[in-house]
């Protein structure tokens, strides 16, 4: 099983697509990423793309160990989270101004509705430390689709 959690939109063919507050579509399984209601070691991948800055950062350690908790040893996550330190760079002038516009809701979330405010920030570091707690492995940088945007994957 695979886990798309915090899905929104982007609905993935043959995973388990989950989100507290988006569920246009009928097969998105309304669920809190924070208490995920699986089996130990149950998911071989779980995919979290713009979720964990909406979670309260005194939550972030809670919610890491319980993706932990549900994926399976060698089991793969991919985090993707607004990247801090290249969104503080492109807000004081030094990165594309082409992105300037997005900068803000890199900070605040969209604010558009519930759920889309952001809670807390991240980049390389303090999230690879963080995972490292949880307990995940094998933490690195990989490609990016958005130079604002931090992909960091791992392993249990």
């Amino acid at each position: 099983m695979k886990i798309n959690l915090g899905c929104g939109g982007d609905i993935k063919e043959g995973w388990e697509n989950i989100d507290q507050y988006f569920q246009a579509d009928k097969s998105v399984k309304k669920m809190d990423a924070r208490n995920l209601d699986y089996e130990n070691d149950s998911a071989e991948e779980i995919y979290a793309a713009h979720l964990l800055e909406h979670i309260p950062y005194e939550q972030t350690l809670i919610t890491l160990r319980e993706w932990y908790r549900v994926l399976a040893p060698e089991g793969k996550i991919t985090v993707i989270v607004p990247d801090l330190d290249m969104n503080c760079k492109n807000w004081l002038g030094k990165g594309p101004e082409k992105y300037l516009k997005d900068i803000l809701k890199a900070f605040y979330g969209s604010q558009s509705r519930e759920g889309q405010f952001h809670h807390a920030g991240f980049n390389f570091e303090t999230l690879r430390d963080v995972m490292s707690e949880a307990g995940f492995k094998n933490i690195k940088e990989t490609t990016r689709d958005h130079p604002n945007h931090l992909w960091v994957v791992a392993t249990k």
